[in-house]
């Protein structure tokens, strides 16, 4: 029996991670899958003394009914999930604290049960290094997969080398995980999956499959290692997988993976182990117009 998928949609202030929301439902719904809402804010300025008091302080804000910088975002998600039926709408919000391990803020937790039985739950979290606190809470929960909103524009030339990598491609090169940059996310399109013949990207390919079927939707895939790639990743797919769509060989370069995938709704490519800005994954993330996954 294959165990149960783990969503982490971390949400920030702009409108794809919004977007994914759709998608995650979706897989709530298919795959009774967990779903983990993250937010992380800014630590208070007020508030600075750390430990207990910070955190004392914080749980009477709750308990007052103020809303902290950051909860209105977890509550947006929240409203999205209730009128996707996965939560229901009426339930009382009940704010649990956590302690994490060299954090004295800890995180703030509220959790839904999903009509399957799964479930989503909402984390407020405080810290100036969001790369690291997304990576982190991946490894806590056992992450199958993170999504992260793309940013709203790819600065290139001189304004990329000014403006520095963005956000989302720093959480996907942080996390151990699988992660989606996420792009107006739905699956309706199919999905297209780049194999290079690595270890992690033919390994991946079982989950890619899992996810096809949850969304009713086809996986193809696209080859820069030769068809034989293909067969071997084929025989550690369950029994149940969804037919390849299609097969097709394709030349290891960002461009022509942009160009093939265009009409899909997500492009998989495998991420690399090294050095992630000038790679492959980080040209096909700069240069697609539409979702982006990093195998891992």
């Amino acid at each position: 029996m294959q165990s149960r998928l783990k969503i982490l949609v971390s949400i920030g202030g702009g409108p794809e991670a919004y977007s994914a929301l759709a998608f995650a439902a979706l897989l709530s719904r298919r795959e009774c899958a967990d779903i983990s809402l993250l937010t992380v804010r800014e630590p208070d300025r007020g508030l600075s003394s750390g430990g207990l008091e910070l955190r004392v302080a914080r749980e009477h804000m709750l308990g007052w009914g103020l809303e902290l910088p950051g909860l209105r975002r977890l509550k947006k998600a929240r409203d999205i999930f209730a009128e996707l039926g996965e939560i229901p709408g009426d339930s009382p919000e009940q704010w649990e604290h956590r302690s994490l391990k060299g954090d004295p803020a800890g995180e703030y937790v509220v959790s839904y049960q999903t009509p399957c039985g799964g479930t989503v739950s909402l984390h407020l979290q405080t810290g100036t290094d969001l790369p690291g606190i997304v990576a982190d809470q991946c490894d806590r929960e056992n992450v199958s997969v993170a999504v992260v909103g793309a940013p709203g524009d790819n600065p290139s030339g001189i304004k990329r080398l000014v403006q520095g990598k963005p956000l989302a491609y720093r959480i996907a090169q942080r996390t151990q995980c699988p992660v989606i940059v996420a792009r107006n996310l739905d699956a309706k399109n199919g999905i297209l999956a780049v194999l290079d013949g690595s270890e992690r990207a033919s390994r991946s390919l079982s989950l890619l499959a899992r996810v096809a079927v949850s969304c009713m939707t086809h996986l193809s895939i696209a080859t820069t290692a030769g068809t034989e790639v293909v067969d071997r990743a084929r025989k550690a797919l369950p029994l149940d997988t969804a037919p390849i769509h299609e097969v097709f060989e394709i030349h290891s370069d960002a461009e022509a993976v942009v160009q093939a995938g265009k009409d899909y709704s997500l492009i998989a490519v495998p991420a690399p182990e090294g050095k992630f800005r000038g790679s492959f994954a980080e040209n096909v993330l700069h240069k697609a117009g539409n979702s982006v996954m990093l195998l891992k």
